[in-house]
């Protein structure tokens, strides 16, 4: 279940970066600043992108935990 939820968040993340041309977080980030007056418009996807991160990247150590590849905080 839990790396049905990580597929489907990467693929969501990666529909919102190839509809404004970019690879990751951080190309986002200076796109938006490269970009001010359409920071407005981009803003709603970049949360967006930003929060499926923190998901992919909390469900990614929860997988690691499960598979014991990972210390458990």
């Amino acid at each position: 279940m839990l790396h049905n939820q990580l597929h489907i968040f990467e693929i969501e993340r990666r529909k919102i970066f190839t509809s404004y041309g970019v690879n990751s977080i951080k190309e986002f980030d200076q796109l938006l600043i490269n970009n001010p007056d359409e920071e407005s418009d981009m803003l709603e996807s970049f949360q967006k992108v930003d929060y499926l991160s923190f998901h992919i990247e909390d469900i990614s150590r929860w997988i690691k935990e499960i598979n014991g590849n990972g210390q458990p905080n």
